[in-house]
Parts: structure tokens; sequence; C-alpha cells
């Protein structure tokens, strides 16, 4: 049954495999990525070759919401697993704010108000309820998001162990959250149970603004001294700094978010001028620099990065939103912005958070004085449709934006298991079938079939250079891994949808 499947599969497509022999395939050891150089013939006869308007940058807006007259700070999301419907949860003084915007929509559900007002409110999302902080005393709220259309207040924890905190960061791989920015230190809290929190942990000094967590390493903004630490949280409650390194700029290390390979890492300084700067973190007792990227004002001061799928979102105040493609780390390209403000490019105005982490691809952002937006950059994948579980659940991932002339541009599979075999499947059209439990997420019919077979750590990586000429047109991709504990014998990712454009 398995051998009949994969013929269907691979004699469904057109297979490059003609092609392979004159391109030369490198598969490179150790990693053993399948790398595709020569790509480009097949992107554009699937993109159409129409010219693109400039007039956004990229990046479409779907909706707003201010409600009130209230100010605002940070924004995060949260799906709904059991109804797919996507939420922003955007914070203002007085409360925090969770609004439906599913389908690029931004309709108001509630309203969880605060103990006091402050002009920074954090905020995170572990499992099916939201921790939210603040810099004024109030500990931590607790907010219940089991139905997100009627979000309630489950309750407060924190007060007898910080009067204020300016951040909150989540360990997605443990579950952890990370209270940063107090006055006690950053304080480690366990909530597998969600409402009665427990502290496991704390690092008292040097203060700690901003982090982010990722397998066993905390990303950490020392902002007083303008550098950027890691530190090991494998085995808590030790917390060494393994490395550290001065940020760019003159002052304020303010936020760190690294690469999903834990590879390359991006931070912001928050000072008149201050850049973002990316560094490459292979070796995690010596961080390198490789890069900085501003927008050029010199009064423009950038707040908070995200990277999702080697595309850094960026929330720059009076330079509103920013997107980076970061394929080519050191040499960082801006792919799309708008902007909020129509003030002058200095101060604290304008855009305050972002969250570019929905599988549909929006990216919402608040911006402090006109509330929140719901933006649709072309740079931002979008994943749909079903995974098929095998002996692991695999994933697909672009790697950089597909804007016209990135060589670097590829497509990830990831969590497919050790020395798998598989293809990616390349299509102009999506489907939705479901073959005895198989998911089919990417039409067949005159598709392309790219043979792979992922690395010792269950990952494979083809390249896809875009060709120069092409400048729109939508391509969906989905990787399927031989597997024998999957249905017919196959596992296979989500389907992912990818736009082309002119940077």
């Amino acid at each position: 049954m398995f051998g009949g499947v994969w013929a269907i599969l691979k004699t469904s497509c057109r297979s490059f495999s003609p092609y392979f022999r004159t391109a030369h395939v490198r598969i490179f050891s150790p990693m053993m990525k399948l790398q595709i150089p020569i790509f480009s013939l097949a992107l554009l006869a699937i993109f159409s070759a129409d010219a693109l308007a400039q007039s956004s940058k990229n990046v479409a807006l779907t909706a707003r919401l201010k409600p009130g007259s209230a100010r605002f700070n940070d924004v995060w999301g949260y799906r709904d697993a059991s109804t797919g419907k996507e939420y922003a949860i955007f914070g203002s003084t007085a409360g925090t704010y969770i609004a439906d915007c599913t389908n690029g929509v931004a309709i108001q559900r509630g309203y969880i108000p605060a103990t006091r007002t402050s002009s920074w409110r954090d905020m995170k999302v572990v499992g099916q309820y939201a921790y939210v902080v603040t810099e004024s005393a109030g500990g931590m709220q607790i907010i219940d998001l089991r139905n997100p259309d009627q979000p309630r207040l489950a309750t407060t924890w924190g007060t007898n162990y910080w009067s204020n905190a300016h951040g909150i960061a989540v360990d997605f791989d443990t579950g952890l959250l990370y209270a940063h920015g107090t006055g006690s230190g950053m304080h480690v809290i366990d909530v597998s149970n969600p409402t009665s929190p427990k502290r496991i942990a704390r690092f008292s000094s040097p203060y700690i603004h901003d982090m982010s967590i990722q397998d066993g390493y905390a990303h950490s903004a020392f902002i007083y001294s303008n550098e950027y630490a890691i530190m090991d949280v494998s085995n808590l409650p030790s917390m060494p700094v393994l490395g550290k390194i001065k940020a760019p700029g003159s002052r304020y290390c303010h936020n760190t978010w690294p690469t999903r390979d834990n590879n390359y890492c991006v931070t912001t300084n928050e000072a008149a001028g201050g850049p973002t700067g990316i560094f490459d973190i292979t070796n995690k007792r010596a961080p390198r620099r490789i890069a900085t990227w501003h927008t050029g004002g010199s009064r423009a001061i950038v707040h908070n990065a995200y990277v999702r799928d080697r595309v850094v979102h960026i929330s720059y105040y009076t330079e509103g939103y920013q997107a980076l493609d970061l394929s080519n780390p050191s040499s960082p390209q801006n792919v799309g912005f708008y902007d909020t403000w129509p003030g002058s490019s200095s101060g604290y105005n304008g855009a305050w958070g972002c969250y570019p982490f929905q599988p549909s691809g929006h990216v919402y952002l608040n911006d402090i004085s006109t509330g929140l937006y719901v933006f649709k950059p072309k740079c931002a994948v979008r994943f749909y449709g079903s995974a098929t579980k095998g002996t692991t659940a695999p994933e697909i991932h672009a790697f950089g934006a597909a804007y016209s002339g990135n060589g670097n541009f590829a497509f990830q599979v990831e969590n497919a298991g050790p020395g798998k075999r598989g293809i990616l499947v390349i299509s102009a059209a999506k489907a939705n079938a479901n073959i005895q439990g198989l998911r089919i997420n990417v039409s067949l019919n005159g598709a392309i079939a790219i043979p792979f077979q992922t690395n010792s750590s269950g990952e494979a990586t083809i390249k896809a250079p875009v060709p120069s000429r092409v400048t729109k047109g939508l391509l969906y991709a989905q990787g399927f891994v031989m597997d024998a504990s999957g249905p017919l014998g196959i596992a296979a990712t989500q389907g992912m949808e990818v736009e082309a454009f002119v940077k």
C-alpha cells in the first residue's frame, strides 16, 4: 500500500529528477540538508509576471479598532484550537481588550479592567489563559480564554513577589513564564495549574528589561549596560550567563528574539537612532554581531522585534510597522512597512507592539494613540489545512520572504524524524482532500515534486531562489514524509501559502 500511494504522489506531479542531474544537487554533510540550487524556472512558471503596486509597501490594512479614548501599549495573540478563530489581546492604560480578528476583522469581545492605570502593560498566552503584568502595582492578572468571545478575569497573582513588572515572557517549550523588569529581579513561574501559579526560580541581578526563551536558552536584554546576554535556563533554578555582547548603539538594549533554529538573534535599541541588531549565536558563549538595520531617521526609535520564518516584524514607534527579510542574516532587507503615526520621526509615539504568529499570516499592531491595526503583509506566510501525524507531526516553514530576486529563499520541512525520505509538493492551487486519513492540502494537478531527505535533526532545507522576473503570484507547498506510523505509511505537513512580490 505504501509504495502505491507514494508512486501516485510522485507521478501526479512534474518530477524534477532529470533536472537534478544537470543542477548538481548536493547533500551537505554532516547536516545532510538537501539543497536544490536551480529552481528559478519552476517558480517562474507558477508565479505570474504582473507588476505590483507600491502604495502600501507590501502591507495591506484589513481592520482597525480603537475602543474609546484610551492610550494603548502592547499586544499579543491567541488562537482558539477548537474553532480555529484568531484573537488579539491588546493593552491600554486602564485594562486589556480582547478582539476577534478571524479573517482579518477586528471585533471587540471583552475588556478586563486593571486595578491600577499604567502606561505599560504586557501580556503572553499559555494554553487557554492570558497573563498580564504592568509597571504599576497589582501583580499578574490571569484571563480565562476558554470562551474567548466571553473572556473573564480568573484571578490576580504575584503581588507578594513584585510591586511592578515591565513585561512577561513565555518559554514555549516548557510553558513556564518569566516576569522581568521588576524591582525584585526576574521571576520564573510555573503555570501548569493555570489559575494557581507557583514561582520556581528568581534571577536577581543584573536587571533584565526584556527576554525571550527557546530550547533552554534565555535571550536577555541587559538594558542599563546595553548588553545582549544568553543564559542557560535548562536546569532551573540555575541560570548562568553563558555569553554576552554589547548591543549596537550607545544605550538601551530593549528586546530580543531568536530565529527558530537558535542560530541567530535580533535585538532592538530603544533610543533615538538606535538600530536593530542581528547576531550570530551558533556559539552561545561568544555571540557575534553581524549586521545592524534602521530606517534612516536619525531620531526614530525602534521598540519590539519578533522573528517568524526568517522575517523580522518590528513595531518602530513613529515609523510604524516594519518588516525585514533575514534569509541572509548579514544583509537584512526591508520588505514592507505601514506607518501608523503621521507626525515627525522622533519620540515615543506610534507603534508600541506587534504580534506576527497567527497561522493566517495576519499581523497585529497596537498604536499608542490609535489602537489596534490588523495587517496582511506580503512577506508573511499563511498556514492552512491539517497535518497528518506519523511518528511525529512534520512541519513546513519558509526561509525568508519570496521577494523578486531573493536567491536565499527556501522551503523547510521540520520535525519529520531523522534520515526520512520525502517529497515537497509545490503547486499553483490549494486542495482539501482526505485519502484514508492522509490530508492532501495542495493540488497535484500540474504540481512539482521535489525529493528530499531529512538530516539527523529531522529537518530538510530545499533552496528555491526566486527569479528577478517574478513579480506577483501565490504558491502553495506541502511536505510528505515516508513514515510507517502514518496513514498509508505517510506523514504530511500542513499546507503553506507563499506570496511573491517586489520589495
